[in-house]
Protein backbone atom coordinates (compact mmCIF):
# COMPACT_ATOMS: atom_id res chain seq x y z
CA UNK A 1 0.00 0.00 0.00
CA UNK A 2 1.76 3.03 -0.90
CA UNK A 3 1.26 6.54 1.13
CA UNK A 4 -0.24 9.35 -0.19
CA UNK A 5 2.49 11.98 -0.35
CA UNK A 6 2.91 14.86 2.05
CA UNK A 7 2.09 18.38 0.91
CA UNK A 8 4.50 21.27 1.87
CA UNK A 9 2.84 24.06 3.34
CA UNK A 10 2.14 26.69 1.23
CA UNK A 11 3.96 30.15 1.31
CA UNK A 12 3.60 32.02 4.72
CA UNK A 13 2.10 29.32 6.45
CA UNK A 14 4.95 29.66 8.63
CA UNK A 15 4.56 32.86 9.17
CA UNK A 16 0.68 32.49 10.28
CA UNK A 17 1.97 29.31 12.96
CA UNK A 18 4.47 31.81 14.15
CA UNK A 19 2.18 34.54 14.79
CA UNK A 20 -0.12 32.08 16.27
CA UNK A 21 2.52 31.23 18.24
CA UNK A 22 3.52 34.84 19.43
CA UNK A 23 -0.26 35.19 20.75
CA UNK A 24 -0.30 32.03 22.77
CA UNK A 25 3.32 31.96 24.34
CA UNK A 26 3.19 35.45 25.68
CA UNK A 27 6.30 36.24 24.30
CA UNK A 28 6.67 39.59 23.38
CA UNK A 29 6.63 39.83 19.01
CA UNK A 30 10.04 41.52 19.03
CA UNK A 31 12.13 38.27 20.61
CA UNK A 32 9.61 35.93 18.01
CA UNK A 33 10.61 37.78 15.05
CA UNK A 34 14.49 37.60 15.94
CA UNK A 35 13.89 34.08 16.97
CA UNK A 36 12.13 33.57 13.37
CA UNK A 37 14.99 35.49 11.60
CA UNK A 38 17.42 33.24 13.42
CA UNK A 39 15.77 30.10 12.70
CA UNK A 40 14.81 30.44 9.21
CA UNK A 41 18.56 31.59 8.67
CA UNK A 42 19.83 28.32 10.43
CA UNK A 43 17.77 26.42 8.29
CA UNK A 44 17.69 28.02 5.22
CA UNK A 45 14.50 29.63 3.79
CA UNK A 46 12.58 28.14 0.82
CA UNK A 47 14.35 29.33 -2.64
CA UNK A 48 12.34 30.50 -5.21
CA UNK A 49 13.06 30.53 -8.73
CA UNK A 50 11.96 33.83 -10.59
CA UNK A 51 9.27 31.64 -12.41
CA UNK A 52 7.18 30.59 -9.43
CA UNK A 53 7.04 33.81 -7.58
CA UNK A 54 4.04 35.19 -7.48
CA UNK A 55 3.43 38.99 -8.57
CA UNK A 56 4.36 41.60 -5.34
CA UNK A 57 6.28 38.57 -3.80
CA UNK A 58 9.21 39.98 -1.89
CA UNK A 59 12.42 40.44 -3.70
CA UNK A 60 16.07 39.15 -2.45
CA UNK A 61 18.52 41.57 -3.09
CA UNK A 62 20.68 39.44 -5.63
CA UNK A 63 17.92 39.24 -7.91
CA UNK A 64 17.70 42.83 -7.69
CA UNK A 65 21.24 43.66 -8.41
CA UNK A 66 21.30 40.63 -11.36
CA UNK A 67 20.48 42.91 -13.69
CA UNK A 68 22.38 46.04 -12.76
CA UNK A 69 25.88 43.27 -12.32
CA UNK A 70 24.54 41.76 -16.21
CA UNK A 71 24.93 45.45 -17.64
CA UNK A 72 28.21 46.30 -15.77
CA UNK A 73 29.91 44.65 -18.83
CA UNK A 74 27.76 45.76 -21.81
CA UNK A 75 28.27 49.95 -20.59
CA UNK A 76 32.22 49.34 -20.54
CA UNK A 77 31.89 47.57 -24.22
CA UNK A 78 30.14 50.45 -25.07
CA UNK A 79 32.44 52.99 -23.87
CA UNK A 80 35.51 51.85 -25.02
CA UNK A 81 33.55 51.32 -28.68
CA UNK A 82 33.03 54.92 -27.86
CA UNK A 83 36.48 55.83 -26.96
CA UNK A 84 38.29 54.67 -29.96
CA UNK A 85 39.02 56.79 -33.73
CA UNK A 86 37.09 56.94 -36.10
CA UNK A 87 37.77 56.95 -39.29
CA UNK A 88 36.17 58.64 -42.49
CA UNK A 89 35.52 56.86 -45.47
CA UNK A 90 39.00 58.39 -47.59
CA UNK A 91 38.68 60.71 -49.84
CA UNK A 92 34.84 61.92 -49.17
CA UNK A 93 33.59 65.22 -47.05
CA UNK A 94 33.30 64.13 -43.66
CA UNK A 95 31.57 65.43 -40.30
CA UNK A 96 32.49 66.63 -36.96
CA UNK A 97 29.95 67.64 -34.77
CA UNK A 98 30.49 69.78 -31.22
CA UNK A 99 27.70 68.39 -28.83
CA UNK A 100 27.56 68.51 -25.24
CA UNK A 101 31.15 70.57 -25.38
CA UNK A 102 33.20 67.71 -27.22
CA UNK A 103 33.78 67.59 -30.84
CA UNK A 104 32.65 64.36 -32.12
CA UNK A 105 33.99 62.48 -33.82
CA UNK A 106 37.53 62.94 -32.49
CA UNK A 107 40.22 62.17 -33.85
CA UNK A 108 39.10 61.43 -37.12
CA UNK A 109 41.20 60.07 -40.26
CA UNK A 110 40.67 61.70 -43.91
CA UNK A 111 42.24 61.17 -47.40
CA UNK A 112 44.12 64.95 -48.48
CA UNK A 113 41.73 66.71 -50.64
CA UNK A 114 38.83 65.81 -48.02
CA UNK A 115 36.74 68.88 -46.53
CA UNK A 116 35.75 68.32 -43.04
CA UNK A 117 32.78 70.28 -41.72
CA UNK A 118 32.24 71.48 -38.06
CA UNK A 119 28.33 71.52 -36.81
CA UNK A 120 27.42 73.13 -33.57
CA UNK A 121 25.25 71.22 -32.45
CA UNK A 122 24.97 73.08 -28.87
CA UNK A 123 23.25 76.76 -27.72
CA UNK A 124 26.14 78.28 -27.35
CA UNK A 125 28.84 79.85 -29.27
CA UNK A 126 32.03 77.69 -29.45
CA UNK A 127 34.86 78.16 -31.91
CA UNK A 128 36.72 75.49 -34.49
CA UNK A 129 40.74 77.14 -34.30
CA UNK A 130 43.52 75.34 -35.45
CA UNK A 131 46.51 74.31 -33.59
CA UNK A 132 46.02 73.78 -29.24
CA UNK A 133 46.11 76.80 -26.80
CA UNK A 134 49.44 76.81 -26.37
CA UNK A 135 50.16 76.68 -29.53
CA UNK A 136 48.09 78.31 -32.03
CA UNK A 137 48.92 77.61 -36.04
CA UNK A 138 46.37 80.18 -37.68
CA UNK A 139 45.48 78.24 -40.26
CA UNK A 140 41.63 78.68 -38.82
CA UNK A 141 39.60 80.61 -36.21
CA UNK A 142 35.99 80.65 -36.64
CA UNK A 143 33.64 81.07 -34.45
CA UNK A 144 30.22 79.04 -34.19
CA UNK A 145 27.60 81.11 -32.59
CA UNK A 146 24.93 79.14 -31.66
CA UNK A 147 22.67 75.51 -32.98
CA UNK A 148 23.24 74.76 -36.77
CA UNK A 149 26.14 76.84 -37.57
CA UNK A 150 29.10 75.35 -39.89
CA UNK A 151 32.42 75.72 -41.35
CA UNK A 152 34.07 73.61 -43.53
CA UNK A 153 37.94 72.90 -44.37
CA UNK A 154 39.54 71.28 -46.85
CA UNK A 155 42.94 69.87 -45.87
CA UNK A 156 45.04 69.32 -48.74
CA UNK A 157 48.07 68.17 -47.20
CA UNK A 158 49.28 64.66 -45.34
CA UNK A 159 49.93 65.31 -41.29
CA UNK A 160 48.00 65.79 -37.95
CA UNK A 161 46.18 68.89 -37.01
CA UNK A 162 44.87 69.58 -34.29
CA UNK A 163 41.98 71.87 -33.02
CA UNK A 164 40.08 73.56 -30.32
CA UNK A 165 37.43 75.63 -28.50
CA UNK A 166 38.90 79.18 -27.97
CA UNK A 167 35.90 79.43 -25.35
CA UNK A 168 36.26 76.53 -24.10
CA UNK A 169 40.18 75.00 -23.93
CA UNK A 170 39.61 71.57 -22.71
CA UNK A 171 37.45 71.19 -26.20
CA UNK A 172 39.86 69.77 -28.38
CA UNK A 173 40.52 67.54 -31.62
CA UNK A 174 42.49 65.74 -34.05
CA UNK A 175 42.39 65.18 -37.77
CA UNK A 176 44.93 62.98 -39.59
CA UNK A 177 45.25 63.33 -42.81
CA UNK A 178 47.03 60.43 -45.33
Amino acid sequence: MTRPMRRLPRLGTCTRRLNQKKQSSGVPPLVMTIWRDVHLSKIGSPSLTSESKRPGAPVEADERRRPMIRSVPMLAALFLAGSFSATAALGADSDVAIKTFQFKPTPIEVKAGTRVTWANADDITHTVTSGTPENRDGQFNTPLPGKGTTFSFTFSRAGTYTYFCDRHQSMRGEIRVK
